[in-house]
């Protein structure tokens, strides 16, 4: 029989339970029933410590990745990773730096030199201005008639000048022995030209011109 009590498995002849001590006369049954369990509130299970932190790990991970899922799909949408210049292009433009125009030396020189010229002849000078600057100098001519022209002019001009054609000339000396320079100019491109009017003497010619 058992224990109607603590379902406890007794001899028939028990007068009572060896286990809770209840009276056999009150308590006991010769039925097979089995012990029925009190139904009530379940205790909640403890989780400890190191649980939790690894569960804390596991819920980070699983968010991070989400959010890196839904960061990739909105790229992929954009054609970031079709034209990857695109995406550079807008995180470099707080990053570089402004390019600054290269900036002309204070004084350049245009011509320092003692240089021939012969009879009948010219030579031209090339020099560039990036900005308005002042160009002046001296020359001087020996030798022969000591006549010289001198003339600052844009370089598309010199063709015309040599061809006997009309030009422009932004400085012109005339026919002199010694001469000076002194004009402004904006920014171009421009030839220095010395020419030697004679037709049998050739001449040596020394200038100093430089762009200020």
């Amino acid at each position: 029989m058992f224990c109607s009590k603590c379902a406890a498995q007794l001899p028939d002849d028990a007068n009572f339970c060896f286990k809770c001590a209840s009276p056999a006369s009150a308590n006991f049954t010769t039925s097979n029933a089995r012990r029925v369990e009190p139904v009530g509130k379940s205790k909640p299970k403890k989780v400890s410590p190191v649980e939790s932190f690894f569960k804390g790990i596991l819920i980070s991970i699983f968010i991070l990745l989400v959010a890196g899922l839904v960061i990739l799909g909105f790229m992929s949408a954009a054609g970031m990773f079709d034209n990857p210049t695109s995406f550079n292009s807008v995180t470099s433009q707080n990053t570089s730096a402004p390019m600054s125009a290269p900036v002309q030396p204070q004084t350049m020189p245009i011509v320092n030199d003692a240089f021939n010229l012969d009879a009948a002849a010219n030579v031209a000078y090339p020099f560039t201005l990036d900005e308005s600057r002042h160009v002046s100098g001296t020359f001087a001519a020996a030798g022969g008639r000591k006549d010289v022209e001198c003339f600052i002019m844009n370089d598309f001009e010199l063709p015309n000048y040599r061809n006997g054609n009309q030009y422009k000339a932004f400085y012109e000396s005339g026919d002199v022995t010694n001469g000076r320079i002194s004009v402004n100019l904006s920014a171009g491109n421009y030839v220095l030209v010395f020419n030697n009017r004679a037709w049998f003497d050739n001449k040596t010619v020394k200038a100093n011109v430089n762009v200020e």
